[in-house]
């Protein structure tokens, strides 16, 4: 498994790291304003990417996982009703693209619009590749795919707002990946076999996949529901891109979770299905546990330096977006932990369970944003969104270790906190210190393994996972 989380944390960096690029060059070359237009697509195309890639993909994942000489069967259905639930939702923005513009008081996300519906179908079909791909856990051919399209995206929206196309420039780059990451999915899948399960069709596996979508499509409305809130209540459209600029900031640690996540899905599920409970509890908790040895201290770190952060990465026109990013990146910290729990739930075959958390995540989201961004203004938002994601983890993370019969090693989780509490006291001692933030920031992140390494917290077992990772030798 961990050849896997290194596979996949490679094409999340990838993908993060573009769309640092992406962000950073649109936001310098268009300003707050219009680059906050761009963010608006980017809410709408991420809510319909995860309702597209998070519903089919996982079922053919699962249904492969299962049945891996039905890979070319079941990746076709999957295409086929990516195609289908695209189209519909791609149409439906065309229709109403002047009245979104409208609801949101800029006519200049009309044309955008337009665009984005097509950036939705496009991405669908290779959702399935990713699917099926995962499923017979080729790790390394799933990543090459998203890494591909991470790369493409990133050179060719940058070549087209360099241009001068602008905010369409950028999204154009979306559709070129997607037409080049399909392609590499036909090659990659070229040799798969295709024995058919006609007992299975695709009825059943739309109607399979709904619990999937709902969840999944409910986190991306937790994690947008802040931004579309602040462009709706927030007078002044440059609070938009400053709100853009701090959630693709806080993305970083989300985008990680996701990856341990996703992983962690198909050995899950398998163990489970053999009834191998140990097995399963075992993969749960290494998952939790490094996933949070790594991303706590980031969360510290980019929260203590948000100014740092926030002037480095887009200059000073965008200082404001630091005191969102205070907040936000904790919030999209525990929404990436949700994401675990929930490839968890689905994994142990609970998902119906794990929509009724979900749908508590996107009633607690949408009362509070209704009632702190008019009130408080973007903070607001980032406050909301922290509230809603906390609450969805503990309810689900609860469930499962009820569930599994999963054992919380108390003294573990107090070491962890209190490395991280020595890291908060550490950095405000190198306040008045003459270096720079990034050195500061790698110095505490040593620090903070130092500790947990002398509090044999993280010991030669620790360090034998991390040389299967480096030297790639897991099976």
């Amino acid at each position: 498994m961990s050849r896997g989380i290194l596979y996949s944390a490679i094409s999340q960096a990838l993908f993060v790291v573009g769309g640092y690029i992406i962000h950073v060059f649109l936001a310098r070359m268009l300003g707050p304003e219009k680059y906050g237009i761009f963010g608006i697509c980017i809410a709408l195309i991420t809510v319909c990417h995860v309702f597209l890639s998070s519903g089919v993909r996982q079922v053919v994942s699962k249904s492969v996982t299962e049945y891996p000489d039905g890979a070319r069967y079941f990746l076709n259905r999957g295409i086929l009703v990516q195609i289908v639930m695209s189209s519909v939702l791609g149409l439906f923005i065309v229709i109403f693209a002047n009245s979104i513009a409208h609801f949101f008081g800029d006519m200049g996300l009309e044309k955008p619009l337009y665009l984005s519906a097509m950036i939705i179908v496009m991405q669908s079909l290779f959702f399935a590749y990713m699917g099926v791909l995962n499923g017979l856990k080729k790790f390394g051919g799933e990543n090459l795919l998203m890494s591909t399209y991470s790369v493409v995206r990133t050179l060719a929206a940058i070549v087209l707002v360099y241009w001068g196309m602008g905010v369409l420039g950028g999204l154009s780059g979306f559709v070129i990946a997607s037409v080049v990451a399909v392609l590499l999915g036909i090659f990659l899948t070229r040799n798969f076999p295709g024995r058919k399960y006609d007992n299975i069709k695709i009825g059943n596996m739309l109607k399979s996949s709904v619990p999937i979508i709902i969840i999944f499509s409910a986190f991306a409305f937790v994690l947008n529901a802040d931004l579309l809130s602040v462009k709706y209540f927030v007078k002044g459209d440059e609070f938009a891109g400053y709100y853009t600029s701090a959630a693709a900031i806080s993305q970083l640690n989300y985008r990680l979770l996701i990856a341990f996540g996703i992983v962690l899905f198909p050995f899950v599920s398998a163990s489970f299905h053999n009834s191998d409970f140990d097995q399963t509890r075992k993969y749960i908790n290494e998952v939790v546990r490094y996933s949070l040895l790594v991303t706590l201290p980031i969360v510290v770190l980019f929260s203590v330096y948000a100014n740092d952060i926030v002037l480095l990465i887009y200059g000073s026109d965008y200082q404001f977006a630091s005191i969102i990013l205070r907040v936000l990146v904790w919030g999209l910290l525990f929404l990436g932990l949700a994401s675990i729990c929930s490839h968890v739930m689905i994994g142990i075959e609970k998902g119906n369970v794990m929509v009724k958390y979900a749908l508590v995540g996107i009633l607690l989201s949408v009362s509070a944003n209704l009632i702190l961004v008019p009130r408080m203004g973007p903070i607001g938002g980032a406050i909301s969104t922290t509230i809603a994601s906390c609450i969805v983890v503990i309810l689900s993370y609860t469930y499962i270790i009820r569930s599994l019969g999963i054992n919380i090693y108390v003294y573990s989780v107090l070491r962890v906190l209190g490395a991280l509490a020595l890291v908060v006291i550490f950095s405000c001692g190198l306040n008045n210190v003459g270096i720079h933030f990034v050195y500061k920031g790698i110095i505490l992140y040593i620090a903070y393994f130092t500790i947990l390494i002398l509090l044999k917290e993280v010991g030669n077992n620790d360090v034998y996972v991390i040389q299967r990772l480096v030297l790639n030798t897991s099976k």
